[in-house]
């Protein structure tokens, strides 16, 4: 436990150095890591409606993929530091 603990904040540490910059680099970070999650999300609900015999067409379930790839390079040509609006967001969210 002692150890998982030291791991997780270890990693936060290095995480909060890099993202915290503002620079490309933590913009690239940011976006990599919120792209991964999104896209996890959107597979993982994939399969949970695929493996129903009932519903037919779950492909379509997929087409987000096309959404969030478009996004993530809109976010580099126009500069959305994507992970500090979702971040300000839920602050924003929780407070009201």
């Amino acid at each position: 436990m002692e150890l998982y603990y030291m791991v997780c904040t270890r990693i936060g540490a290095i995480l909060y150095v890099l993202l915290g910059t503002g620079g490309l680099i933590s913009r690239c970070i940011g976006n990599t890591l919120l792209l991964i999650s999104f896209s996890y999300y959107v597979y993982i609900t994939f399969l949970g409606y695929d493996s129903l015999p009932i519903l037919r067409k779950t492909k379509v379930l997929l087409f987000p993929f096309t959404i969030l790839g478009i996004l993530y390079i809109l976010s580099f040509i126009l500069r959305w530091d994507l992970a500090t609006i979702f971040h300000l967001y839920n602050h924003v969210k929780g407070h009201s």
